[in-house]
């Protein structure tokens, strides 16, 4: 059940990373929620993550090529990047990157042991 005024969709249609002479590439982040003004694009990843912030924890940068382009075709800058939590980032303190240009892209850790509390988590951070 969704909260009340809040869109989901998910593999959202709609957007291309370019118009011209067709639209062409076309963009499908996994969720995408709406409330009045607020858009949050979720993105799930099935990678396992390593505390090394020196390698970007292994975030691959094709990953966060694809998240800017989600913040700036949607006209967004909240994006969320959720991966699964292995025992090397249980615990971790929260991870955000800023463009400077307004795209900011916050990375959660997700227990599928515990999906039903993770997801109960994720929507109190959505209020």
């Amino acid at each position: 059940m969704e909260p009340e005024g809040l869109e989901v969709s998910t593999q959202d249609k709609g957007h291309y990373l370019f118009i011209e002479p067709r639209k062409q590439f076309a963009l499908r982040p996994d969720i995408v929620m709406k409330r009045e003004n607020r858009i949050v694009i979720m993105d799930t990843k099935w990678k396992r993550l390593m505390d090394n912030e020196r390698v970007n924890y292994g975030i691959l940068q094709a990953d966060m090529y694809q998240m800017y382009a989600y913040s700036k075709k949607y006209h967004t800058s909240e994006i969320w990047l959720l991966y699964p939590v292995n025992d090397e980032m249980r615990g971790h303190e929260p991870i955000q990157f800023d463009s400077g240009d307004g795209t900011s892209v916050s990375v959660w850790f997700v227990d599928v042991e515990r999906i039903e509390e993770n997801i109960q988590e994720l929507k109190e951070k959505l209020e």
